[in-house]
């Protein structure tokens, strides 16, 4: 069980990264989005933008509902530049670390000389999958391929 929920978070890992690298190479390469917000005092107007390398986007306005000259709410703006491919590329180091201090281990001999043989968390000394990995897991709960009893309580 634990390698599979090793190699099914790696894959899940691996998926994120190739999303961010894809979206970072649109419109010029940029992986850090922007948002930022035009105030227009004149008017008391204002207006929520991202830029996504030299192309700027910007939301509707509130209360207004979106439209195809501005397909995104202000709080759907925000919500993507925060998860910029740039964030996403840092979060994918991130957990790769994760995983990487998390390896298994299958035997071992007692302190008398007695073997055993049970799957354990090199870094925490807990039963596979351990409380961290399960947390990390949990991130992907709606992919396929999730497994429920990864869950730790």
């Amino acid at each position: 069980m634990s390698n599979d929920l090793m190699e099914w978070l790696t894959a899940q890992i691996n998926h994120d990264e190739q999303i961010a690298r894809q979206a970072a190479t649109t419109y010029g390469g940029a992986p850090d989005w922007r948002h930022y917000i035009i105030r227009d005092e004149l008017n008391n107007h204002t207006t929520h933008a991202m830029d996504v390398a030299a192309r700027t986007i910007l939301a509707a306005e509130e209360p207004a509902k979106p439209d195809d000259e501005y397909p995104l709410m202000p709080a759907e703006l925000v919500h993507i530049a925060l998860h910029d491919p740039a964030h996403v590329l840092r979060q994918v180091a991130a957990h790769r670390r994760i995983l990487a201090r998390h390896t298994t281990h299958d035997s071992g001999t007692d302190e008398d000389g007695t073997p055993w043989s049970i799957t354990y968390c090199g870094h925490c000394n807990e039963t596979h999958p351990c409380g961290d990995l399960a947390d990390l897991a949990s991130i992907y709960a709606e992919r396929p391929g999730y497994d429920p009893t990864w869950v730790v309580e």
